[in-house]
């Protein structure tokens, strides 16, 4: 009788996983619609790219305990992917905002650089810290 239910628990399981990486998906497709403003056809491509970001961190997320470095490091490959793949479907005017973001990271990282070597931080660990960061 539990080999039955086994099975049946595991598509539920899945299904429930998959409803709630969709409304996430959906929450963040809004959230970038409304900050770009987003035309219908954008909208649909930043769902897509929105659903492959949150599945490839879900890929990862056995790696935050075991190996942080290795964790964090394909942490910001993926925010890093999402924003190329934004870049290419942004008009122009778009594109400026998310330009702004953009140096407005690079920034924050460097003052943090700055800030970490001067308390003696080794690279190692500064690294670390601005790999935390995404």
């Amino acid at each position: 009788m539990k080999y039955l239910f086994l099975p049946l628990f595991l598509l539920t399981t899945g299904w429930v996983g998959a409803q709630d990486l969709a409304r996430q998906a959906e929450a963040a497709t809004a959230e970038l619609t409304a900050y770009y403003q987003l035309d219908d056809e954008q909208r649909a491509q930043v769902y897509v790219i929105e659903t492959t970001r949150l599945n490839n961190l879900a890929a990862i997320d056995n790696l935050e305990t075991g190996n942080s470095r290795t964790y964090w490091s394909k942490r910001q490959a993926i925010v890093l992917g999402q924003e190329e793949s934004l870049d290419r479907i942004l008009h122009p005017e778009q594109r400026k905002l998310l330009q702004e973001k953009r140096l407005a990271r690079r920034i924050a990282e460097s003052d943090l650089v700055r800030e970490l070597k001067a308390k003696g931080y080794s690279q190692e660990r500064i690294r670390l810290e601005v790999l935390q960061r995404y």
